[in-house]
């Protein structure tokens, strides 16, 4: 459980940072790392980088969804639902191509 709270703790902080730009190199060595922690039985979850990038970027942008937190202003305006009756979406903001890399992935990633 140590590991968990010190070391993987750290290292889900750091991964929004990196966002989707950590190098293939890069990644192998952490999920090669996160591989030997499994095997010594440092923690019981087997996990990858690209689960945990996954899981830390779903978080972010849920919370970034909320009016009084601080990445709000970035998120383009909202679709009116009553207009148009489409499928359930994941978020109700409109689609467009922005500087923001992590927001326009998010967009479009969880739909």
């Amino acid at each position: 459980m140590v590991f968990v709270a010190l070391i993987l703790s750290r290292m889900i902080y750091t991964l929004p940072a990196c966002g989707g730009h950590l190098i293939r190199q890069l990644q192998e060595r952490l999920d090669a790392f996160l591989k030997r922690a499994r095997k010594f039985s440092f923690c019981y979850a087997n996990c990858t980088t690209c689960e945990l990038l996954y899981k830390v970027n779903a978080r972010l942008f849920r919370f970034a969804q909320r009016p009084e937190h601080c990445l709000y202003h970035l998120l383009p305006d909202t679709i009116d639902s009553r207009s148009v009756k489409l499928r359930h979406r994941g978020h109700s903001f409109k689609y467009s191509l922005y500087k923001n890399a992590f927001i326009s992935r998010c967009l479009f990633k969880y739909v």
